[in-house]
């Protein structure tokens, strides 16, 4: 783990959690920590791997609504780790 402890979070502005077929992030995330599950009716939602995120921001850069952020990683009582 990276000693600056970084890691995406996608929020609800996001296109695909929204019912619109987007998979930007997930298509340039190169250790494929965003995956998308597929849901009924045909809608696949994303689904971030925090293991696997390295917090490198290429999710954010390529997000076309900006629901990607890039922030440090905090235990369940909101302390950043290391």
């Amino acid at each position: 783990r990276p000693p600056w402890a970084l890691v995406a979070r996608i929020g609800g502005s996001c296109l695909a959690v929204n019912a619109v077929t987007c998979r930007c992030c997930g298509e340039v995330c190169a250790p494929r920590a965003i995956r998308f599950r597929l849901q009924t009716g045909g809608r696949a939602i994303p689904e971030l791997d925090q293991q696997a995120c390295t917090g490198c921001g290429a999710c954010h850069a390529v997000c076309p609504v900006r629901a990607v952020e890039i922030s440090a990683l905090t235990d369940e009582w909101g302390e950043m780790t290391a």
